[in-house]
């Protein structure tokens, strides 16, 4: 079954809401004081930039995956090799934001429970998720996207707390300023570059640039909304010392009928980091069929029973946001490097067809 430009939108969507928007406000706030949102709108042109190359390397291709597209333009022994980086990335990717949720959920709600088991508990769904066919990823995309906004227009219910006196422009934020928190956006927006996967299931596959397009300019759209919003409900010294400042701000709403709304915000998050981490694994199993047609299987479970060893591994929350930083470094750089080379591939490289 073929996807939807609507069904891959939403899938490259929920890849990008992970754990980075808990905590972009406060890292913005940091590099470019109350002009980060200029950073966001400078990633999401860069995406952009990145979503025309894509457009042109992966547009009308014949084949049935990625991995043999690429096969077809640089041979096997490249193409193995490559995917055996894409398939390091995957999986590192997948085992450090399920390990920086954890941490979350330490912080905020289960502070007695072992690290240990809530991998464990995140860990069978995700293996669930990634065990699944890609239009049944979609689907469940498509479901909890709307989840997703109703939980982000929760936080309009502060505007009335709102100072607009902290959004004023400062006077010392330089254009460097703005490009540092440009790479504190790009690390948030990682996810787009599945779109090598999943662009190969499209009903169209002349609509990458649409999916691209679309995915990454409703993820910007969102993300400045938050940023504002937490820019206006706390100040710039505030600001800098909060680790997830988005759940500060749910922290402060108050209903009659629900108490401390952010345990509930906390648990309901977990949809998402199980749609992330489950769409990278995913990735990671589609490329050790290609690698290992035989005996896939095999190295499939020995992967899927490591993941939560791996995610175990960081031992504090700074260790782990540190590494999640490299690997988003990693990220960035796979995601303009594969746009490119299979661009280059595809004009000097072997058929397509």
């Amino acid at each position: 079954m073929k996807l939807s430009t609507y069904q891959c939108v939403a899938l490259i969507v929920m890849v990008q809401f992970g754990i980075g928007i808990l905590s972009l406000p406060s890292l913005l706030m940091k590099e470019a004081d109350s002009l980060g949102w200029i950073s966001i709108l400078i990633a999401g042109l860069f995406v952009q930039l990145l979503a025309v190359v894509y457009h042109f390397s992966l547009n009308n291709n014949n084949q049935s995956d990625f991995f043999h597209f690429l096969e077809n333009l640089s041979g096997k022994f490249f193409s193995k090799l490559y995917t055996l980086i894409l398939i390091l990335y995957f999986l590192s990717s997948s085992c450090i934001i399920m390990n920086n949720y954890i941490y979350v959920l330490n912080i905020w709600a289960y502070p007695l429970t072992p690290h240990i088991v809530l991998i464990i508990i995140i860990w069978i769904c995700m293996v669930y998720f990634a065990s699944s066919k890609v239009h049944t990823l979609s689907r469940v995309c498509v479901m909890f996207f709307y989840l997703m906004l109703l939980l982000l227009l929760l936080l309009l219910w502060h505007f009335q707390d709102f100072n607009l006196n902290y959004l004023k422009p400062p006077q010392n934020t330089s254009f460097v300023s703005l490009l540092n928190g440009t790479l504190e956006t790009s690390l948030s927006l990682i996810g787009f570059e599945l779109i090598i996967l999943f662009s190969f299931y499209l009903k169209q596959k002349s609509s990458v640039l649409k999916v691209l397009t679309i995915s990454n300019w409703v993820t910007t759209f969102i993300y400045v909304i938050i940023v504002l919003i937490a820019f206006a409900l706390f100040s710039s010294e505030k600001l800098e010392h909060l680790i997830w400042p988005t759940l500060s701000a749910y922290k402060l709403i108050e209903f009659r009928f629900i108490q401390r709304l952010e345990f509930i915000i906390v648990f309901v998050w977990l949809p998402l980091i199980v749609i992330t981490t489950g769409s990278y694994l995913w990735g990671v199993i589609k490329g050790v069929n290609y690698l290992f047609p035989n005996k896939n299987k095999a190295i499939n479970y020995f992967i899927v029973l490591a993941v939560p060893i791996l995610a175990w591994l960081p031992q504090n929350h700074p260790q782990a946001i540190k590494i999640a930083d490299y690997v988003g470094y990693i990220g960035i750089s796979l995601a303009i490097i594969t746009s490119f080379l299979l661009l280059l591939l595809k004009r000097f490289g072997g058929s397509t067809k």
